[in-house]
């Protein structure tokens, strides 16, 4: 029992000495040779033009998915919808890609992601078990999506050819 205290003592102390301030990292005493810290600027935030929707702003915005003999799509104008997650490097490259057209399509063509860890029980429901997932509901018709990454040309012409179509 002695010799377990006097061990935990002797790691203790070897503990509080490897971790006490070295000469070289304390403060400087000499206010003239202190550097002052510069700090940096707040940055603005950067709006983006791809809104986070989770489950109940799915219903809301897009179509309630609980209900899957109907599919009424709730929108003003043309959706596309990025189920994406933060792990997926195929989402990660697709994301520039998708923020860009969001940005030239803005006011024509309601851009949402949805992040599919924390809407796994939707996604599932919705037959989507690979990411990234795009899905393009038209104004009329039934939607469409497709798997995986493209460049933005490709991702642009599949805009037109599937959100605008008549």
């Amino acid at each position: 029992m002695k010799r377990t205290i006097i061990s935990l003592l002797c790691l203790f102390a070897f503990y509080a000495i490897s971790t006490a301030v070295s000469p070289k990292s304390a403060p400087a005493k000499n206010s003239k040779t202190a550097k002052p810290v510069q700090v940096a600027p707040k940055a603005e935030p950067v709006e983006s033009a791809i809104k986070d929707i989770d489950r109940l702003d799915f219903r809301r915005l897009i179509y309630d998915v609980d209900n899957k003999d109907t599919v009424i799509f709730q929108g003003k104008e043309p959706a596309i919808v990025l189920y994406t997650a933060g792990w997926c490097p195929q989402c990660r490259k697709l994301e520039p890609v998708y923020e860009r057209l969001a940005k030239e399509y803005k006011g024509r063509v309601s851009f949402y992601r949805v992040n599919y860890d924390n809407e796994r029980q939707m996604c599932i429901s919705m037959g989507i078990y690979q990411i990234p997932v795009l899905m393009f509901f038209p104004m009329q018709g039934r939607p469409k999506s497709l798997i995986g990454y493209m460049p933005y040309e490709e991702f642009k012409e599949i805009i037109e050819t599937n959100v605008f179509a008549k």
